[in-house]
């Protein structure tokens, strides 16, 4: 063989090993590169837009809410309510139950039944939270809410507490509220009031004990 064909076919030979190279190690290096950052952000969107993850998500009612909703904030809120209150009432005669869930919304969230010697109390909860007020008033409901709150209470013949959070955040609130139904004909009240239904944290258990009977 001359030594042009030999140069000639070094050449080729070259040639090939470096499209090889290139097609086989350095083009889906980069490629690879390039395109872990869109799957990345693909998820990240997805993640935002689209379908929110179980921990994403509350259950008011039996259904699933939009944990920043009114009705997530007071799903949240229910939580609270039930760890805080349960842990006030160990070793007292009181006790915390939650009713079932319930997709036509008629059965409230919690129930409190303290067992005295001479009598047994029951009371309905119902959680609400509020980040705040709006123009010195909170609405807690809304009218047709507050008419199935009434049907509750004359048709089971107990009666029903609105546990209203305001302030901080769902699982801190920072004031506290036990707002009887009874007597309440809107489903709002203003700052003053609220002045009237505000309990301190420790006061839990003295509320359910003390309330007069209906």
């Amino acid at each position: 063989m001359s030594n042009q064909s030999q140069i000639a076919t070094q050449l080729i030979l070259l040639v090939a090993g470096a499209i090889i190279l290139y097609y086989a190690v350095i083009r889906p290096a980069r490629k690879g590169t390039k395109g872990d950052v869109p799957r990345r952000v693909k998820a990240s969107l997805k993640k935002k837009s689209g379908g929110q993850t179980k921990q994403d998500t509350v259950r008011r009612g039996g259904k699933v809410v939009d944990p920043n909703s009114p009705e997530g904030w007071s799903a949240r809120f229910q939580g609270f309510v039930e760890q805080y209150f349960a842990s006030r009432m160990v070793g007292t005669n009181c006790e915390l139950k939650r009713w079932p869930a319930d997709e036509l919304n008629y059965y409230p969230d919690l129930e409190v039944v303290c067992t005295l010697p001479n009598e047994v109390r029951r009371f309905a909860l119902e959680c609400k939270y509020r980040p705040s007020l709006q123009d010195g008033f909170v609405e807690f409901a809304y009218d047709e809410q507050l008419k199935r709150y009434k049907n509750f209470e004359d048709v089971e013949k107990l009666p029903l507490v609105i546990v209203l959070g305001i302030g901080g955040k769902p699982e801190d609130p920072a004031e506290l509220f036990l707002i009887p139904l009874d007597g309440v004909y809107q489903p709002y009240l203003s700052e003053q009031q609220l002045k009237e239904f505000e309990v301190q944290f420790n006061e839990i258990v003295s509320y359910f004990l003390l309330a007069p009977k209906k």
